[in-house]
């Protein structure tokens, strides 16, 4: 080991005092590393998104062991890296406003992993199943435990494939919401995403929609609402229907001028986040099959006409037609036709066919499989 003799760095002296200076600067600058902006977070998460929405189009495939198996070295680290993004995104948020309080912050950390953590679990990502198996496990904060034991059912839910099973499944969901609270809503958030879960029968639909209506949780007894408004809409399934309004620019517009056309309806709003999130995937779509027939309608839920024209016009991307209701906005009313199909949670697609018949209400789930089927049906016969 080398020594330095020289008192120059036994004692005080400027050099030291000029190294240390130098230290310190260096550690306030990477301390004073500004963050990314909400924007450039943002843009990440939609592209990151679309790769998961790509990679599983459907989550009812990971009912199949073999799809786990193959999707989960690609699917883990991108579900990874979407949970970091989202973390980043709450701290771009936060920056520079007053601290939240407690509950708030608690919440939204439970939240964001909502968005990511049931996959992760599904697909056998080991370090999420240690953090949540512990988590369930403790006797420390019953919530925690609760919205722990909820993640866990959620991804067995995601993997059962027989209905017996589900049932089960759905049992002993019945059973943590009974021990819960009306004021633990980050176990009846995790609670609701079951009816957003597809490939399931009538019958444990049926299941899960009387648990969480029986449940003290509000958004457990929303979900169950928004359920029932959906048996609503199926029954204009197989019929003709008409969506009409006004552009922003006060133009009357009717689906009933695109006869012959694929149509895509989507009720959706500027200032959902769902419905934001699925703009790219509509884009990509609209961008393959526009020549081929294909168009959208927008059914706005804005407040403000300004907040649609705005939005859309900052994103040339955004060429399809779009309705909005100033009367119902002026209201703090959702569009009429949002309301006529007893639409209560948004962002939700119809698709109609070229004969101007509804094929789906929830083509949100369905829209890369049925999309290309109903353009490849023949359009209707003019008549004399």
């Amino acid at each position: 080991m080398v020594q330095v003799r020289s008192s120059a760095f036994s004692k005080p002296s400027v050099v030291a005092a000029t190294v240390l200076a130098t230290l310190a600067a260096i550690a306030c600058a990477a301390e004073s590393v500004p963050l990314r902006t909400r924007a450039e977070v943002g843009e990440d998460l939609k592209i990151a998104n679309s790769e998961l929405k790509s990679l599983i189009p459907n989550e009812a495939s990971l009912r199949d062991p073999a799809t786990r198996e193959r999707l989960a070295p690609q699917a883990i680290p991108l579900l990874q890296r979407l949970a970091g993004l989202y973390e980043e995104l709450n701290k771009a948020s936060t920056a520079g406003r007053a601290p939240a309080n407690e509950e708030q912050v608690r919440l939204g950390g439970f939240l964001r992993r909502l968005r990511t953590e049931p996959l992760m679990l599904a697909l056998g990502d080991q370090s999420a199943i240690d953090r949540v198996k512990k988590e369930a496990e403790s006797a420390d904060d019953a919530e925690a435990a609760d919205f722990a034991k909820v993640q866990q059912l959620l991804a067995a839910y995601l993997t059962t494939a027989d209905e017996e099973g589900q049932l089960k499944v759905v049992e002993s969901l019945e059973g943590v919401l009974k021990r819960s609270k009306e004021s633990d809503r980050v176990v009846d958030s995790a609670a609701a995403n079951f009816l957003r879960t597809p490939g399931v029968s009538e019958v444990v639909t049926k299941r899960v929609v009387g648990v969480l209506a029986a449940g003290p949780g509000r958004q457990s007894q929303a979900a169950a609402r928004r359920w029932e408004g959906l048996q609503s809409q199926r029954s204009y399934e197989g019929k003709p229907i008409q969506i009409a309004g006004v552009k922003p620019d006060g133009t009357p517009f009717s689906t009933a001028e695109w006869k012959g056309k694929v149509v895509l309806i989507d009720f959706w709003a500027t200032w959902c986040g769902p419905c934001k999130a699925e703009l790219p995937r509509i884009k990509a779509l609209y961008k393959e099959y526009h020549d081929k027939g294909f168009e959208i309608l927008g059914v706005s839920n804005d407040y403000t006409k300004d907040a649609l024209v705005n939005f859309v016009n900052g994103d040339p991307e955004l060429s399809w037609t779009q309705i909005f209701d100033a009367d119902s906005a002026g209201e703090r009313k959702w569009h009429p036709e949002t309301r006529k199909y007893g639409i209560s949670g948004i962002p939700v697609m119809f698709l109609i066919d070229r004969n101007g018949v509804l094929r789906s209400v929830t083509a949100r789930q369905e829209l890369e499989t049925l999309l290309p089927k109903l353009l490849a049906e023949p359009a209707p016969v003019a008549s004399n």
